[in-house]
């Protein structure tokens, strides 16, 4: 069963950092042979129009698509978040998603299948621009 902890740790994956020290729900995360990473876009990326395709990778875990308090390392849901607001709840590895123009940040998060994150956080980062 998840807890409500106070964390400071943060799983750091391509290039990713999210806020520590806040309050969350987070269940414990032992997946050592996970890789989580965003294939579409590439860091640094021009996107010409307003649609953006968003493409990931995941390997050592599977998504699900179903909610459930039974908490497992190696299944769970994704979170889109674009300059740090939630954009979609996935249960795949590829979406499209509208964005203005301008610079974005764009994370990806692997979270458990209560929807809370895990301990640490499985986080994909990347920056692009809309033009």
């Amino acid at each position: 069963m998840s807890n409500f902890t106070s964390s400071s740790s943060t799983r750091v994956l391509n290039q990713a950092r999210i806020s520590a020290g806040v309050e969350v729900r987070t269940a414990p995360f032992t997946g050592e042979d996970l890789a989580f990473f965003t294939a579409l876009p590439e860091p640094g990326a021009i996107i010409h129009g307003s649609v953006l395709r968003v493409r990931l990778r995941l390997t050592g875990a599977t998504i699900v698509p179903y909610t459930s308090a039974r908490i497992t390392p190696d299944k769970g849901h994704v979170h889109l978040y674009v300059d740090g607001k939630v954009v979609s709840m996935v249960y795949g590895l590829d979406q499209t998603i509208r964005a203005t123009p301008g610079p974005h940040l764009l994370q990806a998060e692997f979270v458990a299948t209560d929807h809370f994150p895990f301990n640490p956080r499985v986080i994909s980062t990347v920056t692009f621009t809309v033009r």
